[in-house]
């Protein structure tokens, strides 16, 4: 009984032996397998981390150019606010002295108001004058001839 339990066993040992020895070479498959995708994605893994770096790579240099660039228009702006401002102040200058000189052209202006009132005033005094002259020479001129009718009345009256 012994014998046939330990056969029994051996036939069993075999089997499970056999099972194992395809299970290991099923296992080995399968590590071949899987070390081939493994390496397929590491291969491809480096092709794309190298695709990567190359991106990488131009996107840098492209930041570079931009940077560059941008570098370029900032000193041309601020370029450009530097001469508005200094145009800026000019024109403020310019203003302040207009200013002054319309001022000045305003006051002048203000005197030759004045001056041309008083002229007026002058015109039309002399005005008034030259009438009243105009008046006392007819006047006189009505008196020499009355003096002179009344002369010639007395020559007459004379002779």
């Amino acid at each position: 009984e012994n014998k046939t339990k330990f056969g029994e066993m051996e036939k069993e040992i075999v089997t499970l032996r056999n099972e194992n020895f395809e299970l290991q070479n099923k296992l080995d498959e399968k590590e071949a397998e899987f070390a081939k995708k493994f390496e397929r994605v590491i291969r491809e893994g480096n092709a794309s981390l190298s695709d990567a770096h190359a991106e990488i790579s131009r996107l840098s240099t492209h930041v570079g150019s931009v940077q560059a660039e941008n570098q370029k228009m900032r000193e041309k702006y601020e370029g450009a606010v530097s001469a508005l401002n200094n145009e800026l102040q000019l024109a403020r200058s310019k203003i302040a002295a207009d200013a002054k000189t319309i001022d000045t052209l305003q006051a002048k202006i203000d005197l030759l108001e004045k001056d041309l009132t008083t002229l007026s005033e002058d015109f039309a005094e002399i005005s008034q004058q030259r009438d009243d002259c105009n008046e006392i020479e007819k006047d006189f001129n009505v008196a020499r001839m009355s003096h002179i009718e009344k002369m010639r009345s007395e020559t007459c009256f004379l002779n």
